[in-house]
């Protein structure tokens, strides 16, 4: 395996959808050409695509469309400081009559409100709140023979797939959270349980998409904690009730029953009460907490990197580890050569509050500074898009913000998209734009995918020639 050279002799942006057979000429005898997505998400999926993405999966993805030879991860760097714990309550909550659905929860890490969505699989439900705690009742029937369920799916309507999303719910497991749900599990035979299960990134299993799932089941019959996997991808851990009202589960020792299991985010939260044969099932819950053991900076770094090397070695790509960074003013995209040690906690935005002062501009200058390459990411959105502006109007207001900041310093634009914000002809012309009033930005076309199968998100790619 070739380990690609940071510094672009040629860079082409491949036009062409998916064509990994694009003909590149005028190579030195000492080149080749490689298929580079130069902008790609794992860790930092923060629950933005339809499956959200492990490491692994796009690195399967890439070998099974054959789209990439390089692979350079490109984590937003709000992901690598995990100081600040994750939670939600019940404690000011209400119950919609219709649906059973507990509805405004108080939640620390999102700015919308999140809900706890009911699904019931049968039996008669009855919920309550009293005194800010949920009481989630289940009778099942008398003939059900499997596990009757009520379940409560924590889940945020504001977002484009229904999912809390950002960096405090969707901490990678590599930071070692500890989930800390407030539960007492009423229930007192075993036809009876509670279930809360921690739905993590997607993988694959015989080349097939799956979420791997984490299962905890407090049984009244269960005397020890007994682990096992139901599936290759979904780990069941029974337990026995608590006498205290709360339980701990460590998700990354949990996580490692499944195959590259530390290769995982935590992207969804199910509360389950179950019955059957007649029996109840009950149980009293106020929220959950999620604390990173190892929230540090130097550590995520150093997980994602050693995740890179392992499928680098298993699947034979290359798979460097850059960064993204953004402000309101915009993203950009740093790539560093592999000689230069990226431990470097400068690059990383650790502002413990309140994101003020901080320019991408000068985030550029760091990168510059440690001899690496900037990219200008996706300059009609996210941040900024054009909202009701009319689409020619945009196309000049970006051109002249982007003239005026001399691209933030950048070196790169982001050119290949079929639809960002804008249509992919606004960024044809606006790189047209740039060109004529002597801004000269390499082209590239690239996927910003946080978790989407490959050959449904008809990306491009971008051709360089390298030693």
């Amino acid at each position: 395996m070739r380990q690609l050279s940071l510094y672009f002799l040629a860079v082409f942006t491949a036009f062409l959808l998916h064509s990994t057979s694009f003909a590149i000429t005028n190579l030195s005898a000492a080149t080749s050409p490689f298929a580079v997505d130069l902008h790609l998400h794992g860790h930092s999926n923060h629950n933005a695509g339809s499956q959200p993405a492990s490491m692994e999966y796009h690195s399967i993805e890439a070998i099974l469309t054959g789209y990439a030879d390089v692979l350079w991860w490109t984590d937003h760097t709000r992901l690598f400081d995990q100081w600040r714990p994750f939670s939600f309550s019940t404690a000011l909550s209400s119950i919609d009559d219709s649906s059973l659905s507990i509805l405004n929860l108080a939640s620390s890490g999102t700015s919308t409100a999140t809900n706890l969505e009911a699904t019931i699989s049968g039996g008669s439900p009855l919920v309550s709140i009293e005194s800010g705690t949920a009481i989630i009742k289940l009778q099942s029937d008398p003939d059900a023979s499997t596990f009757q369920y009520l379940s409560y799916d924590l889940k945020n309507s504001a977002t484009r797939f229904g999912t809390v999303t950002g960096f405090g719910f969707n901490r990678p497991l590599t930071s070692e959270p500890i989930a800390n749900v407030q539960l007492v599990c009423e229930s007192a035979i075993a036809d009876a349980v509670c279930e809360i299960e921690f739905g993590l990134a997607w993988h694959h299993n015989d080349n097939i998409p799956v979420q791997q799932t984490i299962t905890y089941r407090i049984d009244p019959e269960a005397t020890q904690r007994q682990a096992s996997l139901i599936s290759p991808w979904n780990a069941l851990i029974v337990i026995p009730p608590e006498t205290t009202d709360s339980y701990s589960f460590d998700l990354l020792r949990d996580s490692l029953l499944l195959e590259n299991g530390d290769d995982n985010t935590v992207n969804s939260f199910i509360l389950r009460v179950g019955a059957r044969y007649g029996a109840l099932g009950s149980a009293r819950f106020r929220g959950l907490i999620l604390t990173s053991q190892k929230p540090s900076t130097l550590n995520q770094i150093e997980a994602i990197q050693n995740l890179a090397k392992r499928y680098e070695s298993q699947f034979e790509l290359s798979e460097p580890v850059g960064l993204e960074f953004g402000t309101e003013e915009g993203h950009l995209n740093g790539f560093l050569p592999r000689s230069m040690d990226d431990r470097d906690t400068n690059l990383f935005d650790l502002v413990q509050g309140v994101r003020i002062g901080l320019r991408i501009s000068d985030w550029a200058d760091k990168i510059h500074l440690k001899e690496g390459i900037i990219s200008l990411n996706h300059p009609f959105g996210p941040g900024t898009e054009c909202g009701s502006i009319p689409p020619d109007e945009c196309l000049l207001n970006r051109a002249q913000k982007i003239l005026d900041e001399r691209a933030y310093n950048a070196d790169l634009l982001e050119v290949g998209y079929i639809d960002r914000g804008l249509p992919l002809q606004y960024h044809l012309d606006l790189w047209d734009i740039l060109t004529a009033n002597e801004l000269f930005l390499y082209g590239t076309g690239v996927s910003d995918n946080h978790g989407v199968p490959w050959e449904k998100l008809k990306t491009f790619v971008t051709w360089v020639a390298s030693p």
